[in-house]
């Protein structure tokens, strides 16, 4: 039953965005986003008073708030930097590391919300630095983004747990796993788009690699500067073990 409701979920997330500009302005589109983050926001309450929380829907919850509802707020806030790489940059790391705190406090009663924050640093700056580049030198639209994004995470999650599950004909399971997954990292990518769209959709250039090189880059360079982040918190004594959801 939670993939079919999670599984439509993806659906009205395309059918609302699939043209991002009639998202922003009030209409179906909009109040269906809305309706999103009030159901998935009681359901992440009402998990929080039982055993097992589920703070993790917030991934879902914040990029649909920053980049949709209330992007007009947040575009106000960042005026003076929108328009560089840098600071756009700046914005994306800030956003999608932010982000992980909802991962953080799922785990936070064994792994310190803030250890958690700071290792993660590393992957996101890896993450922040892809997406800025790809969106900056080649035009993409929601739909691809959210598709190569949610491709990237239910094939390489929970180290290739959506690929081990396809792969051993475990077919519910993954399901069930891609339907959660799949709009986390969809966001990933989808969400800076969405709040920079006046910047990044106007691009005139494509390439017929572009798809290909952003979902390899995606996939590997932010977990190069993770990698080296956590070594240089390891040289400086610090522990990055890092816990799974």
């Amino acid at each position: 039953m939670i993939q079919i409701i999670f599984g439509l979920v993806i659906i009205l997330c395309y059918w609302a965005l699939w043209q991002p500009e009639k998202a922003f302005k009030r209409g179906w589109r909009r109040s269906t986003l809305w309706l999103i983050v009030l159901g998935y926001g009681s359901l992440s309450l009402l998990a929080a008073t039982g055993t097992k929380s589920f703070w993790s829907l917030g991934f879902i919850i914040f990029p649909i708030l920053y980049a949709v509802l209330l992007r007009d707020s947040v575009r106000r806030l960042i005026t003076r930097i929108k328009h560089s790489s840098i600071g756009r940059f700046s914005v994306v790391f800030v956003l999608i590391w932010f982000s992980e705190i909802f991962a953080a406090l799922d785990i936070a009663s064994y792994d310190p919300l803030r250890r958690h924050m700071i290792v993660y640093i590393g992957f996101y700056v890896g993450q922040a630095l892809v997406i800025v580049f790809f969106l900056t030198r080649w035009r993409y639209t929601f739909p691809l983004l959210f598709t190569v994004g949610g491709l990237w995470g239910v094939l390489v999650e929970r180290q290739f747990a959506g690929t081990t599950m396809l792969v051993s004909g475990n077919i519910f399971g993954f399901l069930t796993f891609a339907s959660i997954i799949f709009p986390v990292y969809g966001f990933y990518l989808a969400g800076p788009y969405l709040l920079f769209y006046e910047e990044w959709s106007t691009n005139p250039h494509t390439s017929r690699w572009q798809n290909v090189l952003l979902f390899v880059s995606v996939a590997v360079f932010p977990l190069v500067t993770w990698t080296l982040w956590t070594a240089l918190l390891g040289w400086l004594g610090l522990d990055t073990k890092v816990f799974v959801v």
